[in-house]
Order: C-alpha cells, then sequence, then structure tokens
C-alpha cells in the first residue's frame, strides 16, 4: 500500500488481534521505510474512534522534503481497541520542493536552498537535517487551508468514518 498511498491514498483497517496473533511483536501499522519528517501529532477523532494526525514523509534513504513525499496520516483505534484506523493520503503544501531532486523544483515559494548543494555526502545530510528540520517547523505553522487538499477537508472526512465489526461474523485478515 505504500507506494498507492503516496499516489492515491489509502485507508487501512486492522483488526488488531487477529494482525497481534499473525505477527507476534510486530508494529502496528506495518513499517516498511524510516520516517524521513513528521509534524507534531494532533489529536482527532472519527465517529466510534480517536487518534491523531500529522504529517509525514518516509523513505528508504534521506531526500529534501518535498510535495512528491509529503502524506496526512491519521492514526486510531476504534473505543472498544479491536480496530486500528490508518488513514493517508498525498498533500501538497505551498512551501515545499515539488520533486525530490531539488533541480527539478518548480515552486518558487519553496524554502530555498543553496545554489550548489555540496558534493560531501556528509555535508550533504547535514544539510538535508537542517532542511528538513526547518520544515517540520514551518509546515506545522502553515494554517490548514493552505495544504492542497485542506487539513480541514480530511479530517472531515477521518471524521465522519464508522469502523463496524464485518457482517459474516469472520475473522479480518491482518
Amino acid at each position: 500500500p505504500e507506494g498507492l498511498c503516496r499516489e492515491v491514498g489509502c485507508v487501512e483497517l486492522y483488526d488488531v488481534a487477529a494482525y497481534e496473533s499473525a505477527r507476534p511483536g510486530s508494529p502496528l501499522p506495518p513499517l516498511g521505510a524510516a520516517t524521513i519528517l513528521k509534524t507534531p501529532p494532533q489529536t482527532a477523532a472519527f465517529q466510534n474512534g480517536s487518534g491523531s494526525r500529522s504529517l509525514r514523509m518516509v523513505g528508504q534513504m534521506g531526500y529534501f522534503a518535498n510535495n512528491e513525499a509529503l502524506l496526512y496520516e491519521y492514526r486510531g483505534y476504534t473505543e472498544d481497541g479491536r480496530f486500528y484506523l490508518l488513514v493517508t493520503f498525498p498533500i501538497d503544501a505551498p512551501i515545499l520542493l515539488t520533486s525530490y531532486d531539488p533541480a527539478q523544483n518548480q515552486n518558487r515559494d519553496a524554502i530555498p536552498l543553496p545554489a550548489e548543494l555540496p558534493t560531501d555526502s556528509r555535508a550533504l545530510s547535514e544539510l538535508m537535517l537542517k532542511y528538513n528540520q526547518k520544515v517540520k517547523q514551518q509546515l506545522a505553522l502553515l494554517p490548514a487551508a493552505d495544504f492542497t487538499p485542506g487539513l480541514d477537508l480530511l479530517d472531515a472526512l477521518v471524521a465522519s468514518m464508522f469502523v463496524e465489526p464485518p457482517l459474516n461474523n469472520e475473522e479480518t485478515k491482518p
């Protein structure tokens, strides 16, 4: 799902007991990549549960924060703790580079990078870390309506969700 979630979004539902039985000791949700950037979580609820939402970027290696990688992410549990809900959607911020490759950036309003990037991998990594920290701080300050789609719209989508057990009384697959 991770690749598709970055393109079109995902709503994933996990039966907690079935998941833990099939994958003892594995975290929920399953992790496939490291977190590059994550904004502070904000508490939010859906019709029969609660959790939190944040903006997140994940990857197998470091990169500069950009709109190709930014995701809206909601994580929560139903009131009875039976189900875990994970909602992710691609989202754009007006302050981000348009691409993983800074040389291909099309956004004049993106937080600027130096004209010449270091060729030394250690210096480049340090620059990425500082840049992404600055982005993280500024993302947290942006109004909800500045994102595309707006955070308020995605929050409303999550708030409208209601999780029900399957009708056929079979255990759900993890």
